[in-house]
């Protein structure tokens, strides 16, 4: 789920796709502190209702970064993940070793799309071998406008995201990240910018992306809609 020494680069609207090798980075260790799990939980950064509620699914090293990002700044953000990865989670604060700056976060974690229910947008973190596990789960977190963004390399999970989600809700994405999990609970960000792009996979910038990449941006994410025509 998200590791990897490979920066992503996935064409919209599902046209191609490149990878480019990214020089892995020094892997620095970061002190751990131990929480109170209820305490973890309860001091995740708390939302405005004009907020976007953001799922992002998978929590491996984009996952888990881009979940971190958000939750740092005070989104409605809640990140799927599973096996250690959410033991660590739920039991201490995320902590992030980044090129971007280093940081420590509270994000509330669960393996259960259910407990969180309809979202204004999932984000897919997973490795398309995944996919069809997740797109059999979705359901509970599509709601009347959910948008689905994954940003995993390839095109063949668009068509799988779209029989499970239904028409017009998946967009197509792109990150730009180098970052791995050396441990549960830690991620290590040593190169790429740490962005997303996405975009309507019929190429016209739509408002719904435009509030999402504004929500993203907002929480110290480099993202832009694009269209084809970019």
């Amino acid at each position: 789920e998200g590791g990897g020494g490979v920066v992503e680069l996935v064409a919209l609207g599902g046209v191609g796709a490149r990878q480019q090798q990214a020089r892995p980075g020094l892997l620095i260790g970061v002190g751990q502190r131990r929480a109170d799990p209820a305490e973890c939980q309860r001091s995740a950064p708390m939302a405005g209702d004009d907020q976007p509620r953001i799922a992002v699914y998978g929590a491996g090293a984009l996952g888990a970064y881009f979940g971190g990002k958000l939750a740092s700044a005070g989104a409605d953000v809640q990140l799927i993940a599973r096996g250690n990865q959410l033991a660590a989670l739920q039991a201490d604060p995320l902590r992030v070793k980044s090129l971007n700056g280093d940081f420590e976060t509270p994000i509330r974690t669960t393996d259960e799309p259910a407990e969180i229910g309809p979202c204004d947008a999932v984000i897919v973190c997973v490795k398309a071998y995944h996919m069809e596990q997740v797109a059999a789960a979705l359901g509970p977190l599509i709601g009347e406008d959910t948008a689905v963004v994954p940003v995993q390399h390839g095109i063949l999970h668009i068509e799988t995201l779209q029989q499970a989600s239904g028409p017009g809700r998946v967009l197509g994405g792109a990150a730009v990240l180098f970052a791995s999990v050396p441990e549960p609970g830690l991620v290590v960000h040593s190169a790429g910018p740490g962005a997303i792009t996405f975009g309507e996979l019929e190429g016209r910038i739509s408002e719904r992306a435009d509030r999402h990449a504004s929500a993203l941006r907002d929480s110290g994410i480099p993202t832009a809609p694009v269209s084809k025509s970019h």
